[in-house]
């Protein structure tokens, strides 16, 4: 895996179980996340942004799929695996009908055939359960995640109001093993500063707080342990909009400052152009499209991005007066027999599309 990759997510799935059966919020995402690099995932709501965020940091358990911090794997389904055992069941049991139906073979033929297939099929199970013990003890690995963490999106409910802003921001170090209380205090005093607020702030109470001002202990709080990778859950969205602003400036003064590596969800288009390098579009648990910032929205391909971006207002009336939505109708892909997966159209420049959508995207974008 290229050094330079702090976050691979493969095939990764998520699903909870409804008494109508199993929910997929997260369908089969894979993605890359690059040292120093700010990228967006984008999606209406409901659309598996913020499952996709807490199981990365293990707040889910992953159904299936594999992600990895650095060269570390740290969150490991087991479903595929299973799925890949009930297959090969069925695929023997067919296999030794077909036998047992030849009239052609001898007994003894017959039955040196079928032992030898049950006995593959015990070897793929025996490598298949191998891989879900390798899983399972990697999906407990819980040091690696302490290099993870999280800014929520309510920066109410997000800190604990029966603790000051100092063991709030402290609790991370101490978790980790920090005893000087000198270090520790010196250490919040200096977190507080990066974030725009000051050492007198540490003996207060959240409930003493603006929105924004809990946003930024919210963010002193995750940057203390010094994390390889920082997830944004959508951190403006419960903020007056004269302080979206500040925090979005906030986040992009430290990721200059302190190189960070972040993975910022929300639902706003404009807001993750203006701080993504790179965005992922999301819809129905699905990454759709996937792009340089600049260049998602120069050259929209799928039809649901382009029905988000025509959404998106601008303070031009003459423009607003005729801007013209696009509403995206999923009956217009045809994914019966020509399955859809990502393919890169353009370099870097990735969209989910079967075969015959494909070829119409290269002859409408050339290389």
């Amino acid at each position: 895996m290229d050094n330079s990759c702090v976050l691979r997510v493969s095939h990764l799935s998520q699903g909870f179980k409804t008494p109508n059966g199993t929910l997929k919020a997260v369908d089969d995402v894979s993605f890359e996340i690059k040292k120093g690099e700010i990228f967006g995932l984008v999606g209406e709501s409901g659309c598996g942004k913020t499952t996709l965020g807490r199981t990365v940091i293990k707040i889910y358990d992953c159904t299936s799929g594999d992600v990895y911090l650095g060269s570390r794997r740290i969150c490991a389904g087991t479903e595929q695996y299973r799925d890949k055992i009930a297959k090969a069941r069925r695929i023997c049991d067919g296999e030794i009908r077909v036998i047992k139906e030849n009239q052609s073979l001898s007994s003894d033929e017959k039955s040196k055939k079928i032992q030898v297939l049950k006995k593959e099929l015990n070897d793929s199970i025996q490598k298949y359960k191998s891989e879900i013990r390798k899983a399972k003890a990697d999906q407990k690995r819980q040091r690696a995640i302490r290099q993870i963490q999280m800014i929520f999106q309510d920066p109410v409910s997000s800190l604990d109001p029966r603790m000051t802003v100092k063991e709030i921001i402290s609790e991370g170090l101490i978790i980790g093993g920090e005893r000087d209380k000198s270090e520790i205090e010196r250490r919040v005093f200096e977190m507080l500063r990066l974030v725009g607020l000051s050492p007198e702030h540490a003996s207060r109470y959240p409930h003493e707080f603006s929105g924004g001002q809990r946003q930024r202990i919210g963010i002193a709080r995750a940057l203390i342990v010094d994390p390889e990778l920082l997830i944004a859950d959508e951190p403006i969205s419960a903020l007056d909009v004269s302080v979206q602003a500040q925090i979005i400036n906030l986040l992009g003064d430290l990721k200059d400052r302190l190189g960070l590596t972040v993975l910022f969800v929300a639902h706003d288009l404009s807001v993750v152009k203006f701080i993504s390098d790179r965005i992922g579009v999301m819809y129905k648990g699905k990454i759709v499209e996937l792009a340089g910032s600049d260049e998602l929205f120069l050259r929209p391909m799928h039809p649901y991005t382009r029905s988000l971006l025509s959404a998106i207002p601008l303070p031009d009336p003459h423009y607003e007066k005729h801007r013209q939505r696009q509403i995206y109708d999923p009956s217009v892909h045809s994914y019966g027999t020509d399955k859809p997966s990502m393919k890169e159209i353009l370099p870097d420049h990735f969209v989910y599309c079967n075969q015959k959508e494909f070829k119409s995207l290269k002859e409408e974008y050339p290389t």
